[in-house]
């Protein structure tokens, strides 16, 4: 947890006012107590060094609460990665919807997920205390229908694994293939042009 915080708290519109400078109630967000007992509050995954994938308000074969980080604050281009591990819960863990809640202030991450094909579906008004002021909190959901109608472009090799259960998400980039395809058949021609060469001579 101390390595989260670390790593998050250096991004001003994560936190709420109830939240920001307090790790405990950070914490609190994580992990819960059951029977006396630390229980996680939700599934959290790695993705390599790049950041990392949160599933919350797990309701089984229903609906959850997703967040993206990504440590370097770059998300364009990495949208089919998002694409396919959300996928991947689908598929894996039978929802029906997967849900994103984006404050107003947070116009790039509006648009982020609108990119993934997320739908907005309403507006809490007033429900987040940020820098002292109260703003309107955006609600989007997907459906897995939603994502397939995405048509992949290039992919970025990740090897993702969820803190919670210890599964491994491992996707390859999907022209990677064909680039080593191209270049041994460069090499096969260079090969075949340069054995003619010297047949020659």
């Amino acid at each position: 947890m101390q390595f989260l915080w670390e790593k998050l708290k250096g991004f001003d519109t994560l936190f709420n006012d109830f939240v920001k400078d307090d790790y405990a109630a950070f914490v609190n967000h994580f992990v819960m107590e059951y029977d006396g007992q630390p229980v996680p509050t939700g599934l959290l995954w790695d993705i390599d060094d790049v950041g990392i994938f949160l599933l919350q308000d797990i309701i089984p074969h229903q609906s959850a609460t997703a967040h993206f980080v990504f440590w370097d604050r770059r998300f364009r281009g990495r949208e089919e990665l998002c694409i396919e591990m959300l996928k991947y819960v689908f598929e894996n863990y039978k929802f029906e919807r997967v849900k994103v809640e984006v404050p107003l202030y947070a116009n790039h991450t509006q648009d982020a997920v609108e990119r993934l094909g997320f739908v907005q579906e309403g507006r809490l008004r007033r429900a987040v205390l940020y820098h002292d002021n109260w703003h309107d909190l955006l609600i989007y959901s997907v459906l897995l229908e939603d994502l397939e109608e995405k048509t992949p472009v290039s992919w970025s090799t990740r090897r993702t694994t969820c803190f919670s259960c210890g599964q491994v998400f491992n996707k390859r980039r999907e022209n990677f293939a064909k680039k080593k395809k191209k270049r041994e058949e460069w090499k096969n021609r260079n090969k075949k042009r340069k054995e003619v060469q010297d047949g020659r001579a």
